[in-house]
């Protein structure tokens, strides 16, 4: 990790000014220096990660694993976007239907009665239409995952907005950076389990 030494006394200092910096830094410096996020190519990048991660109620590792900035765009992985609704004292959602063609999920705000906000659905001619299907990726091999991972991506935009205070996207929701979100996220590639309902 060439060319952090210097990085390390700068953000000491600044750590001095807010004790929130040194604990973002800290951590940063032990994810870092342990090389089992190659995607992370800084101290400062890991800090900001985590940092992200705190400001919406998301551990560190939580956050080092599933948070990617792109282009000024906050990534979040699908399965802290289910985990976080499904924690929610506010809002939850149930799978009403999970195949290898589509997804539906039904959306709910808790209190003070459980009502329901809407329906979000997905279907595989919808990747398709979209040009981010095709053969050997994702949604060829996955293809319940990822009509999930768009399905809670767009709960979560459309009837979840407070749940990170601010807009947060998954990999599907802009097309033109998936190749890059879905480098940085190639620890869930393999995942192939349900999600829960």
């Amino acid at each position: 990790m060439p060319g952090e030494v210097g990085k390390v006394d700068h953000t000491t200092r600044l750590a001095a000014l807010d004790p929130r910096l040194g604990r973002f830094m800290a951590w940063a410096e032990v994810f870092y220096q342990s090389g089992l996020f190659p995607n992370v190519e800084s101290l400062s990048k890991a800090a900001v990660k985590i940092a992200a991660g705190e400001e919406m109620g998301i551990g560190s590792y939580a956050a080092m694993n599933s948070i990617h900035i792109i282009k000024g765009k906050l990534f979040v992985g699908f399965d802290i976007m289910a985990a976080k609704i499904k924690s929610s004292p506010k809002y939850d959602y149930s799978v009403a239907k999970l195949e290898d063609t589509e997804c539906v999920l039904e959306c709910y705000e808790k209190l003070p009665a459980r009502k329901l906000l809407g329906v979000v659905r997905n279907r595989i001619a919808h990747a398709k239409r979209a040009g981010i299907y095709s053969p050997g990726s994702g949604w060829d091999k996955n293809p319940k995952n990822m009509l999930f991972a768009r399905c809670i991506s767009n709960a979560q935009a459309w009837y979840f907005p407070d749940i990170f205070g601010a807009r947060v996207y998954d990999h599907g929701d802009m097309p033109e950076l998936t190749a890059q979100v879905i480098s940085a996220r190639d620890a869930t590639e393999g995942a192939t389990g349900s999600p829960p309902s």
